[in-house]
């Protein structure tokens, strides 16, 4: 293996571990939104949250069409 290729498997590897903190703190969010709404939160900006970062979530999933809803 070169030196090129063990950089990109590091910078894969690397790009994969942000992918998934970014998805753990995008679910830790919505967990407590959707608490909020259960708990009798049904305000305009909850709901707006929630679309957000659901629509975060389908791009990182391989969905970036999410994004533009």
């Amino acid at each position: 293996m070169t030196s090129e290729e063990r950089r990109a498997k590091l910078d894969a590897d690397e790009a994969e571990l942000c992918r998934l903190a970014e998805w753990r703190l995008i679910a830790r969010r919505l967990d407590a939104l959707y608490a909020a709404q259960r708990a009798g939160d049904q305000t305009i900006l909850t709901r707006q949250r929630i679309t957000s970062l659901e629509a975060l979530q389908m791009a990182l999933m391989g969905h970036p069409e999410a994004m533009a809803a």
